[in-house]
């Protein structure tokens, strides 16, 4: 894993990632499943991508946009910024150049 990617983790389990709404702007979604991603970066951007939440259980939904600086010579700093719908309950872990680990954003839950 590259200082460059950027993990997002849905914790709780009846909410889960839309994979049918996840939208780059910079960089790729690396890996996909039902309560993870992991995106990359691409040139000198790093990750910058808008992903959709849903809760079936309940019908709501949240979209959410992350970004991650590029990492060069330090770790790069963490935005998560709500779109539409129910705004994130979340942890950010910034990675570390010097180990070569990627930024985390843990989703605990959803708000109003």
């Amino acid at each position: 894993m590259s200082c460059n990617d950027l993990t997002i983790i849905v914790d709780p389990e009846k909410w889960k990632i839309d994979i049918g709404n996840i939208h780059p702007k910079h960089g790729n979604a690396k890996s996909i499943e039902p309560h993870k991603v992991v995106l990359c970066a691409t040139g000198f951007y790093g990750p910058d991508c808008r992903i959709g939440f849903t809760d079936d259980e309940d019908y709501l939904f949240s979209i959410v946009n992350f970004q991650q600086n590029f990492c060069f010579a330090k770790s790069g700093h963490i935005t998560v910024t709500p779109v539409k719908g129910k705004t994130p309950d979340y942890d950010a872990k910034e990675g570390s150049y010097e180990v070569q680990r990627g930024g985390v954003v843990e989703i605990k839950g959803f708000f109003d």
